[in-house]
């Protein structure tokens, strides 16, 4: 029988888990990641060509990660910490989270499709309120999802395991995004006979996304995971509690702790300006296109040229992400924290060469899109190998759900900065994620390697520790 009464040491060690577990359990992070992918591919073009969405309702839309990952996913993960069902601490979540996010990315492939056969109407304003209302979907249920998922790998690696196994995290995420992309970038409405180009990449990422949550739910190893935190009996049991736990947690947060936590900030706000303005940039740019011009005419085909090469060029950054992702382990062991991240973040200052006109061709583009893919890699690994190696493993929720404020906190601000800086174009949106990446290389001279932990401490003759299903 389970032992409600005994708490878990947090400073137990799980034991060393096998490659094959390890990949396991991250396949259902980067699941999710394969919606999240297809939607930075068919988004911004789906909003500006087929929806003409104004500049002001399109970051409105984008604002749906962000804002969700600063309320939803921290929520998500409090509530899994203290999740008592039999079905595990996590995997309720995981569950749940993938079926609403497939369930809004079926809905976003096509919404003119849906108020014309379902509500019976032709009205763009009603395309254009259902396209923001599934991309929202979408972003709520992923990151219910996702916390858990990524927080599963951290319950269970050992500290030697932690950079191989967010690593992987990183790699599968990468790998998904190289599909995704590269899928975007195929003529797939010629090869599945449809008029909709985004509907067979949506299917395609929806099935993927389902099957891949299988091996994490089902690699969980009751005797690696900790038991739900217990309430003292004054202590609401509401979201209420979520707040005064996560209060608590950032209050007593360490030095150490803060400072991965800004780091998190400075590594994921130039990637996200690249994520969501790189294949308009290239259509609108480096191909001369106009996604406002009547369908049949020549800048339009040119602007769907560009966001089809865009999404090339998105490939060949998940490509340098995955493979850099493969070797982060050995970079992060023999370069250290502090090289790889002063790297990072000086590959996002290629992102300021987008203010000069003659770099925009595609060769120069590719390479800037592959120096983005370097950092990209390390915008997860780094920050989470670091956590899982300083948390206790009964507050990984709340770490995870505290990393991912600061990680949509610089998404968010991205996206203010992108639209603040419309008004000078799309390049100028562009490069001030480059700007967020000098701000934040200061962050460097403050940045260490874990300690490993101390020795386990012996638990009293008679008692048992507590142990969990995730």
């Amino acid at each position: 029988d389970v032992n409600e009464k005994e708490p878990f040491l947090s400073d137990s060690e799980p034991r060393k888990l096998s490659l094959l577990r390890l990949i396991a359990l991250t396949t259902g992070a980067a699941g999710t990641n394969f919606i999240f992918a297809t939607t930075f591919v068919m988004a911004t073009p789906l909003f500006t060509s087929t929806l003409h969405l104004s500049s002001f309702w399109m970051s409105f839309a984008w604002a749906a990660g962000p804002v969700s990952g600063l309320i939803v996913l921290p929520i998500a993960c409090f509530l899994s910490d203290n999740c008592k069902s039999k079905l595990g601490r996590r995997r309720p979540f995981i569950i749940v989270g993938t079926i609403v996010g497939a369930f809004g990315a079926l809905g976003f492939s096509n919404p003119p499709w849906i108020c014309s056969n379902v509500l019976g109407t032709d009205s763009l304003l009603a395309a254009q309120i259902f396209s923001i209302f599934f991309f929202w979907l979408i972003n709520i249920g992923l990151n219910i999802s996702q916390g858990p998922a990524c927080a599963i790998v951290m319950d269970q690696c050992s500290h030697e395991q932690q950079n191989l196994g967010n690593s992987l995290v990183s790699f599968g995420m990468s790998l998904t995004s190289l599909v995704a992309t590269l899928l975007g970038w195929a003529d797939l409405a010629k090869l599945f006979g449809t008029e909709n180009e985004y509907e067979p990449l949506v299917l395609i990422g929806v099935v993927y996304t389902l099957v891949s949550t299988i091996p994490t739910l089902l690699a969980g190893d009751p005797q690696l995971i900790v038991t739900p935190t217990e309430l003292s009996p004054d202590q609401p049991s509401s979201l209420k509690a979520f707040y005064l736990q996560l209060e608590g947690a950032a209050k007593r947060m360490p030095r150490e702790v803060m400072i991965v936590m800004l780091a998190m900030f400075f590594l994921n706000g130039p990637v996200f300006a690249f994520q969501i303005e790189w294949t308009s940039f290239i259509g609108l740019r480096v191909y001369g296109g106009d996604p406002n011009a009547p369908t049949n005419s020549t800048l339009y085909q040119a602007y769907t040229d560009g966001t089809r090469k865009g999404s090339f060029q998105f490939a060949l950054f998940s490509a340098t992400a995955t493979i850099v992702a493969f070797i982060a382990p050995w970079l992060l062991k023999y370069l250290g924290v502090k090289i790889v991240y002063i790297l990072s973040q000086f590959f996002y200052l290629s992102l300021f060469l987008v203010l000069w006109p003659a770099i925009w061709t595609n060769p120069f583009t590719c390479t800037i899109a592959s120096f983005i893919g370097f950092s990209s890699a390390f915008s997860l690994a780094l920050p989470y190998s670091m956590i899982g190696k300083l948390s206790k493993k009964d507050e990984i929720g709340k770490m995870v759900g505290l990393l991912n404020i600061f990680q949509v906190s610089a998404q968010e601000v991205a996206n203010l900065l992108a639209w603040g800086f419309s008004h000078w174009g799309i390049q100028a949106s562009l490069a001030a994620g480059g700007g967020i990446a000098i701000s934040g290389m200061w962050l460097v001279f403050f940045l260490k390697e874990p300690k490993e932990p101390e020795p386990e401490t012996t638990l009293p003759q008679g008692k048992a520790a507590t142990v969990g299903v995730n």
